[in-house]
């Protein structure tokens, strides 16, 4: 005999033989009350009154009773090998032998089959030790594709999860991962009743809001953060004019910053000052430049690098452009090099920090003989930051003047030739793996400024300089229904975001198609955010989240919480 559950009873199964008969016999008793004796009940038997079988098969055990009532048995099939099969107990009232189905077979196991019944649950999440069912490279991998917040969360599951999450490599790994999904998203910085805003929003037709946050940092200077960059989910964030000289990269999406060492100027730093940010992938290593003029004295030069990886200050005292920078934007970082706009003026001051080594240093030998203009970040492309850039010597020429994360070292390009010796407001955007220079001008008959957009199809050759809008057409008139104010970069779908005015010369961030020029009518940029934003301190970059900083930096204790 054995006893098996039934529903919220108990059940006996017996088996024996006849002399007569080859199989054995099997009867099935149920306590239809659980305790009570007089409830019991033969529910199954395998042998009728005339000691013939009641259905058609040779059983060989009862193991339970399924949630249809159904009885879990074995039998045994061809070849005498066991299978689990189920049977139905209302076989005693058919007129013939009832085939039990079968559910399992050809498993010799079956002789030491347990059948039960199992919910799954949470039981021992808090003690006792873990299964290795999966071979640890591919719990690694499964934990590389998770988003950033669950990942993040995997870090309380256990020690080994902990340190696996916060190594470098696989905070590598998890970015690569996450750039080949290309879940395109574009941050917002923007003030409203003198307040900041950050904001994400996906780069497609809805542009949707994804999550906004708070910044946690007090500003000093003008209240305002000056965004010099984003990179690989990192924020840097400036606050150079105010005593404190503060630099911070900032990584929103996992609540954690990292603030540089900071530079010990016995001076506050003048306008004249251009930074850059940017991913040097040769030493894996996150880069921030500071390139600070300090007067037409060429001795007074200054150019300083900072590595996360080194975690200090250095000073390029031998890489000094003979440049100044112009323009109003951030430096384009493209392919590993930052490029600014720029023009022959005087030495500046050249530091660069270190991720890595944790540091500033004094680039005093690579400093440009140009000067750059603005105050829009760097454009950084294929590891290059890139800014408008000026020679104003004997004749006055633009250029571009661009820095290698890598080398560490400035170089000079060309912009299309009719900008060389044409003067008007330029900055520089990323425009897919390559740069772009925005213009701004005006003309005397004319209210409205124009705006010129130039593409470098392929990077680096000068040939490629293609012009691809033009906001006044040859007859001196606007090509489309709308008062341009900016242009801050190219969209996924290729229409160019900017800003125009809007009602009571309100700022409006709308996107426009680059193909208005084909159009017979003038088009109507499409709006995407208005409403009383500032829109005078906007920054609008890619972003993409990451783990970056997982391993090091502080966690972020000021602000609001973020909300999705």
């Amino acid at each position: 005999m054995s006893l098996i559950k039934y529903e919220e009873s108990i059940a006996v199964v017996t088996s024996g033989s006849f002399e007569d008969i080859n199989d054995e016999q099997l009867e099935l008793w149920v306590m239809k009350e659980y305790g009570v004796d007089s409830s019991w009940t033969m529910v199954l038997h395998s042998i009728d009154e005339n000691g013939k079988l009641v259905f058609y098969a040779s059983l060989n055990d009862v193991f339970g009773v399924r949630k249809n009532g159904e009885v879990l048995l074995t039998v045994y099939g061809k070849e005498e090998e066991k299978e689990l099969a189920t049977l139905s107990l209302s076989c005693h009232q058919q007129e013939h032998k009832q085939q039990p189905k079968r559910l399992i077979g050809k498993m010799n196991s079956l002789y030491d089959v347990f059948v039960g019944s199992y919910l799954e649950s949470l039981v021992l999440l808090d003690k006792g030790e873990k299964d290795n069912y999966l071979p640890p490279e591919i719990i690694t991998l499964i934990l590389q594709r998770l988003p950033v917040k669950s990942a993040v969360k995997c870090t309380a599951v256990c020690k080994t999860w902990y340190a696996l999450i916060k190594h470098p490599s696989f905070i590598s790994n998890h970015l690569q991962q996450a750039a080949s999904l290309r879940d395109d998203l574009l941050l917002l910085r923007f003030t409203r009743d003198d307040k900041e805003f950050y904001q994400l929003r996906r780069d497609n037709d809805a542009f949707e809001e994804y999550k906004q946050f708070h910044v946690p940092f007090e500003c000093g200077g003008f209240g305002v953060f000056r965004i010099v960059g984003t990179c690989n989910g990192l924020i840097c964030l400036a606050d150079i004019w105010s005593n404190s000289c503060k630099f911070i990269l900032w990584n929103p999406s996992i609540h954690k910053h990292f603030t540089l060492p900071k530079i010990d100027f016995t001076y506050i730093l003048p306008d004249e000052t251009f930074l850059g940010f940017g991913f040097d992938s040769a030493s894996d290593d996150y880069k921030v430049l500071l390139v600070v003029a300090r007067g037409y004295n060429e001795d007074l030069t200054e150019v300083w690098l900072f590595s996360l990886n080194r975690n200090s200050w250095t000073w390029l005292s031998e890489v000094c452009p003979k440049h100044s920078c112009g323009g109003v934007r951030e430096a384009a970082f493209v392919r590993g090099v930052l490029h600014w706009p720029g023009f022959l003026h005087h030495l500046t001051e050249v530091w660069l920090f270190s991720l890595n080594r944790n540091s500033w240093t004094w680039l005093s030998e690579v400093c440009p003989k140009h000067s750059c203009g603005g105050v829009r970040e760097a454009a950084f492309v294929r590891g290059v930051l890139h800014w408008p850039g000026f020679l104003h010597r004997r004749f006055f020429s633009n250029m571009i003047l661009a820095f290698d994360l890598s080398t560490e070292k400035f170089h000079v390009m060309n912009y299309p030739k009719t900008l060389v010796q044409f003067a008007p407001q330029m900055s520089l955007i990323k425009y897919e793996e390559s740069i772009a220079v925005v213009t701004t001008g005006s003309f005397e008959d004319i209210d409205d400024e124009q705006h010129e957009l130039w593409v470098m199809k392929e990077y680096g050759v000068d040939s490629s300089w293609t012009m691809v809008l033009h906001s006044i057409d040859e007859n001196g008139k606007l090509v489309f229904d709308a008062s341009l104010h900016d242009v801050f970069g190219v969209r996924k779908n290729g229409e160019v975001l900017l800003t125009v005015h809007g009602k009571d010369r309100e700022m409006e961030l709308a996107t426009l198609n680059l193909n208005c020029h084909q159009q017979e009518h003038k088009q109507q940029p499409k709006r995407l955010i208005g409403n009383g934003n500032d829109f005078y301190k906007l920054f609008v970059g890619s972003y993409l989240e990451s783990l970056v900083l997982l391993d090091k930096g502080e966690k972020d204790t000021e602000g609001q919480p973020e909300s999705e």
